[in-house]
């Protein structure tokens, strides 16, 4: 298995400029369990910018049936690239927003629609922090998981017997 070099607790990895570094291990069994990419040397950007070619060579398909195909939804999942913005706690890889924009973009410059979809995929990823841990833990447990939202809340919510009463009207999300 690979080990990360000691340091102290909580301090970030640094690479050879002071950047921090996305090759910190992975500390959720979740996040370790993301197939095709090599256990705490995540690269995001680099892994979106590999998808490039096949995206691009996919773009018209895409468009023509407008929607992504399941086969490359299931690998944009297996990456990690809808877990980006999920805190590291709750199996997510926690990216920073440079980092985050950086593989949206990447993976826009192979198709506009996969970038801008996994966009509305991984943004919701976020609210894991507000959340209570352990519905954090049970809803990111599964590493193919998929959220989206709207942050426009126009509903109410009143707790009833057996749950809740959810009323109001939401927009179109893309």
């Amino acid at each position: 298995p690979l080990r990360e070099a000691a340091r102290p607790r909580g301090v970030p990895r640094r690479d050879a400029v002071g950047r921090r570094s996305l090759s910190a291990p992975v500390a959720s069994s979740a996040a370790r369990g993301i197939r095709g990419i090599l256990v705490g040397m995540l690269d995001l950007v680099g892994v979106a910018e590999g998808q490039r070619e096949d995206l691009a060579a996919r773009g018209r398909a895409i468009e023509a049936a407008r929607r992504i195909p399941e086969e490359v939804v299931e690998r944009l999942a297996e990456a990690g690239f809808f877990r980006m913005l999920v805190p590291r706690a709750y199996g997510g890889l926690e990216a920073s927003p440079s980092t985050y924009v950086k593989t949206l973009a990447a993976l826009a410059r192979g198709d506009a629609a996969v970038g801008w979809c996994v966009m509305v995929g991984a943004a919701s990823g976020i609210l894991a922090a507000y959340l209570d841990p352990a519905e954090a833990r049970t809803l990111w447990s599964d590493s193919r998981l998929v959220a989206s939202g709207v942050f426009a809340p126009t509903a109410t919510g009143k707790r009833v017997a057996g749950g809740w009463e959810i009323t109001g009207r939401w927009p179109f999300a893309s």
